[in-house]
């Protein structure tokens, strides 16, 4: 049986789609743009976390694979990816 797993989804409603790294970079030398960012009463700056998998491996018979996966500095879990419970609820 698989063990309970706890999700959470999460979404922003963006007014401005994401601003890449070399965007941010050009803006950064544009005077307007540092004037406009300091006067300002909302923006801002985000990034990811770097995490990685660990312990990954294949169930032969059932093609499932397990794994854990971490975020650097904070939590780590392990779980399964039931590849054909998911491809059968998909096709229902």
């Amino acid at each position: 049986m698989a063990p309970h797993v706890n999700a959470i989804i999460a979404s922003v409603d963006m007014v401005f789609p994401p601003i890449t790294n070399s965007e941010v970079a050009m803006a950064s030398k544009n005077p307007a743009v540092v004037s406009l960012l300091r006067t300002s009463d909302f923006y801002m700056i985000g990034g990811r976390a770097q995490s990685y998998f660990f312990d990954i491996s294949v169930e032969e018979a059932s093609g499932n694979m397990l794994f854990g996966i971490a975020v650097k500095g904070g939590r780590r879990g392990k779980g399964p990816f039931e590849a054909q419970r998911i491809a059968h609820s998909l096709w229902r």
